[in-house]
């Protein structure tokens, strides 16, 4: 297995990544949905969270 490195790593370790991945987002969506928490994630630039006030006091 340590035959091929990339970076000192073995160029199999490079196929867990894509998995994790995965795993880590049907977890965030299956915990988001048990906390009641919309799971969906807006990438778009500029649609995230602001640190403002709302003007409405």
């Amino acid at each position: 297995m340590n035959v091929l490195l990339v970076y000192e790593m073995p160029l199999l370790g490079y196929f867990g990544y894509l998995p994790f991945g995965i795993l880590c987002w049907v977890w965030w969506i299956h915990h988001a949905h048990l906390c009641g928490v919309d799971p969906a994630i807006d990438v778009v630039a500029g649609a995230g969270p602001t640190l403002t006030q709302p003007r409405d006091r």
